[in-house]
């Protein structure tokens, strides 16, 4: 074992299988220590083997360490909101963050200031921005030629973001710089693993479809020219089921999105209707079950956009333009900053 790496330096190969265990003892330093029938020696502290006891307690310890504990919500939910200087500025807020999207998977941070990298600069904190075709962040203000619906003031439908990337953002970070001042343009927010769990209850034939139903999501397009920031062309196409479980039947990745949706489905004729039953079943749920709000100049929604939808109302007429700033992150590094954080903040409690 390489102490500094943290990494086993024996390989595979020399797995003995066969090797028993001839006398054990306890050193000085209170060490267990082990002689094997091979002559290969061990040992271990008293307190490692006790996080790594076969007991409820030290896999549910562990467990946490690898993620919080989910609270699901429902249309009663009142979003936690957090001072964004705060979360950019201490340790104690960006933890903060994370916990509770880890927990709760949406929070609102105010006092944004208007500079549209405010969401780039927390992602940086934590690690990097999740890159996409749309650059390290994108404005989503109504342009002439749209490539996205995003680029309208149409309404958008409870939805997950980037699904057609296999490795979707688990992340998105939602900055009002300039909120229309008219009506509409209202933000909607879903917990959809909420509704998944739901479904699996009231409809499990339809929960059935949505875990074993591979689904085309397609995004293809180019960008603006003179902007320097985005993949010129971009031809993206994911498969996957709606809702994916893992091997112990828990909800992992959500993946609804109506907009980007492929028209090709990849099942036989007589599956169709009871599928898109499903979707729509789903949809129902998702949107009785969500909260609305409209966010002022200095917003930013931050959501866990593998568990949770977000949407907005329609918005037109003469009032003032609409700018919004999205930016992503991957899970995997709010993770790791979350668990680092804990070390770091219980070290100097």
């Amino acid at each position: 074992f390489n102490k500094e790496a943290l990494a086993r330096i024996m390989l595979m190969e020399n797995l003995n299988l066969t090797a028993g265990i001839k006398e054990l003892s306890v050193t000085k330093t209170g060490a267990l220590r082990i002689d094997w029938t091979n002559d290969h020696q061990s040992h271990y502290e008293a307190e490692w083997l006790k996080q790594r006891a076969f007991t409820e307690e030290a896999k549910h310890k562990r467990h946490s360490t690898y993620r919080l504990p989910k609270r699901q919500w429902s249309s009663d939910h009142k979003i936690a909101k957090l001072d964004y200087s705060f979360v950019l500025e201490k340790d104690e807020g960006l933890l903060q963050l994370l916990i509770e999207l880890e927990i709760t998977g949406a929070v609102l941070l105010q006092n944004t200031p208007s500079d549209p990298t405010a969401a780039f600069n927390i992602c940086n904190k934590v690690a990097k921005v999740k890159y996409t075709h749309y650059g390290e962040l994108s404005n989503v203000i109504v342009v002439p030629n749209p490539n996205n619906v995003a680029f309208t003031g149409a309404a958008l439908n409870l939805h997950n973001d980037i699904v057609q990337y296999h490795d979707m953002p688990g992340m998105i970070f939602l900055h009002m710089i300039k909120q229309h001042t008219g009506e509409g343009g209202e933000t909607t927010l879903s917990d959809g693993l909420y509704a998944a769990e739901q479904m699996r209850e009231i409809h499990p034939e339809l929960f059935h479809l949505l875990t074993t139903t591979p689904v085309y999501f397609w995004d293809i397009g180019e960008a603006d020219p003179a902007d320097n920031t985005r993949v010129k062309d971009f031809y993206k196409i994911s498969k996957e089921p709606t809702i994916k479980l893992d091997i112990s039947g828990a909800v992992t990745h959500i993946r609804f999105n109506n907009q980007i949706r492929d028209s090709f489905l990849d099942l036989a004729v007589d599956q169709v209707d009871d599928f898109y039953k499903a979707l729509k079943t789903y949809f129902e749920l998702i949107h009785a079950n969500s909260i609305g709000f409209k966010m002022t100049d200095g917003d930013m929604t931050v959501v866990d956009n593998v568990r949770c939808q977000h949407g907005r109302t329609g918005f037109t007429g003469p009032s003032s333009p609409r700018h919004l700033v999205t930016t992503y992150l991957a899970w995997d590094e709010a993770l790791c900053k979350r668990r680092r954080l804990q070390q770091k903040c219980s070290r100097n409690q």
